[in-house]
């Protein structure tokens, strides 16, 4: 396996900037997820990894040795596509012994079979070894693609959103074993998704991309609680974090344009619970109870403010009522009128006073109907 480099890459096509001076390191043996929305670069970026695309600017390397300008057969990288990309009248064992046997590598038959046996064994397909592939299920089909790239023991193995044509029960179980294969053979992994829990479930860290700029590296962890920016905050968390202007929660910080908080920091307040000078609460009206399995979520307006709260077991609301809600100031996330972090103090995670405006007002009940 190797590492993989981009030093300031860039990347056009006609006026529209795809992959904007981007610079990336990515460990040998690292499973390194880039993160971001249809159009925000991800794809490009492979593509220029995979010799697909060449930049205008900038220097792509796989293993220390600068293959910018490479053809793509001479970087030892495999790509596992969106779409399952296998030859539909080829048997199983055909797709997957299809790369090994070209002109370029000239492998024995005996090592061919090997190597398709082994990844079948590894990917639970090897009962499907002789059936065409227009007679497998979606996620047979998949791992088949995957298995594809697995033969060729790449340096580098680049994936485009492998997942997310399968079902949420597919994918879940995918994810699993797509991890666990990783972890087992050390390999070096750049994967692309618009998906956050799979940036969450298997990077070892998480790139953040956003019209074509990256906007934070750090590990899954680091990424959730501490972002750099608004966008990042906004890309992970389902559901998806809090933001309020900063006149709004009373916030008189200079440079401060708005703050968010993530659902599971927004606190309901007992109707019998004592008063918490300390922590002023809202009261808002529930328009909404998400009942998602194991836990409920509460969607509030809070003076034509969206809020959203998980909602923790027992605790009994509908649409309609009037809640006391508490936010954690140490919680609240504060971002300038760009949407960049304002950290204050020596913590590093969240800074805000309590202001004079509506947190500070504190609510005298708990849960009430509203009608």
């Amino acid at each position: 396996m190797a590492e993989i480099g981009l030093d300031a890459i860039t990347k056009s096509y006609n006026a529209t900037v795809a992959v904007d001076d981007v610079s990336l390191r990515v460990g040998d043996g690292e499973f390194f997820v880039l993160l971001g929305p249809t159009g925000a670069g991800k794809t490009t970026t492979l593509r220029t990894i995979a010799g697909l695309e060449m930049p205008e600017r900038g220097r792509v390397t796989i293993g220390g040795e600068d293959v910018t300008r490479a053809a793509p057969a001479e970087r030892d990288v495999a790509f596992v596509f969106q779409q399952f990309s296998l030859y539909p009248h080829y048997t199983v064992y055909d797709n997957l012994a299809f790369p090994l046997r070209a002109p370029a590598r000239r492998m024995a038959e005996a090592e061919i079979d090997r190597r398709v046996r082994k990844v079948a064994e590894q990917l639970h397909i090897t009962p499907k070894l002789g059936n065409q592939a227009t007679r497998l299920s979606g996620g047979e089909m998949q791992r088949v693609s995957i298995g594809r790239a697995l033969v060729r023991e790449p340096a580098v193995y680049l994936m485009d959103e492998p997942l997310s044509s399968l079902d949420a029960k597919l994918r879940e179980g995918l994810r699993v074993e797509l991890k666990h294969l990783q972890v087992d053979l050390g390999a070096t992994i750049l994967y692309v998704t618009h998906d956050q829990v799979e940036a969450l479930t298997l990077a070892d860290r998480i790139g953040v991309l956003h019209e074509g700029r990256l906007l934070q590296v750090d590990t899954p962890r680091q990424i959730y609680n501490d972002p750099d920016d608004a966008v990042v905050a906004y890309q992970l968390g389902a559901p998806a974090i809090n933001f309020l202007p900063a006149d709004a929660l009373g916030l008189d910080t200079p440079g401060v344009a708005s703050g968010a908080v993530r659902p599971e920091d927004v606190t309901l307040i007992a109707a019998d619970a004592p008063a918490d000078g300390s922590v002023p609460a809202v009261d808002a009206t529930v328009t909404q109870v998400e009942r998602l399995g194991p836990e409920d979520v509460a969607v509030f307006d809070w003076h034509g403010h969206t809020l959203r709260a998980l909602l923790t077991p027992g605790q009994a609301i509908s649409r309609g009522d009037v809640v006391a809600l508490r936010f954690e100031p140490d919680k609240i996330m504060l971002f300038d009128a760009r949407g960049r972090r304002v950290r204050r103090g020596a913590d590093r995670n969240t800074a805000a006073g309590h202001g004079a405006g509506p947190m500070s007002q504190r609510a005298d009940t708990g849960v009430r109907n509203a009608g």
